[in-house]
């Protein structure tokens, strides 16, 4: 039986007795130490794993942008071979669109081809007219650099009906590209009889590169 004495003794000082008993075993002592190292690694863990983790999270985000730079370069890649194959269809004609359309106002051969299909039909040019000539050793304006610019001419030719037509379609059969814009014919009579005047406004074209010499 507790005695009269037990009864006024404190609970708090029998508890923390025997808790100090508990912490006086081996058991106890080794989980509180296990307590305190696994709290220390958590600690010290999370401060030495963040800079980790945010080269990490740098590289991955690195990865992603170089993928997506890997996959514009695939696309281009593709295109451009597309665009190769597609150029191989169509090189022998290459030369053709030059000719058609090249890269000077090239004057001297426009009016060469002119005079020579004339002469081929005896039938004398009366006149050749040539607006805004832009010389091939004029520089080109950067604006003008892959623009198709027009050449306009104006041409006046007597002969008779047959040659002036035939004049016409050999003029369309001339490998530079020349649009005829407007015709107008009078007649004219002389010693060996009526001719006709043909007054032809025609646009040839050319598509200028920038001069190497433009800075």
């Amino acid at each position: 039986m507790r005695t009269a004495a037990n009864l006024k003794n404190p609970s708090g000082v029998s508890y923390r007795k025997n808790l100090a008993n508990i912490y006086k075993k081996p058991a106890a002592q080794v989980s509180m130490a296990l307590i305190l190292t696994i709290f220390a690694i958590i600690f010290f863990g999370i401060f030495a794993i963040r800079p980790t983790l945010a080269t990490i999270v740098e590289l991955n985000k690195k990865i992603d942008d170089q993928k997506i730079v890997v996959e514009k370069l695939e696309k281009k890649a593709t295109a451009l071979a597309t665009a190769q194959s597609e150029y191989l269809l169509i090189e022998d004609k290459v030369p053709l669109i030059d000719a058609a359309i090249p890269k000077t106002n090239s004057l001297d051969t426009l009016l060469k081809q002119i005079e020579g299909i004339a002469a081929s039909l005896n039938a004398p040019i009366d006149s050749i007219q040539v607006d805004e000539v832009i010389f091939p050793e004029e520089l080109v304006n950067e604006k003008d650099v892959g623009t198709v610019l027009e050449l306009p001419l104006n041409i006046t030719i007597s002969s008779t009906f047959m040659d002036i037509k035939e004049f016409m379609v050999l003029l369309s059969k001339i490998k530079r590209l020349v649009s005829i814009e407007s015709i107008s014919f009078s007649s004219e009579t002389v010693d060996d009889g009526e001719f006709l005047k043909m007054n032809l406004s025609v646009k040839a074209y050319h598509l200028p590169e920038l001069n190497k010499e433009v800075e």
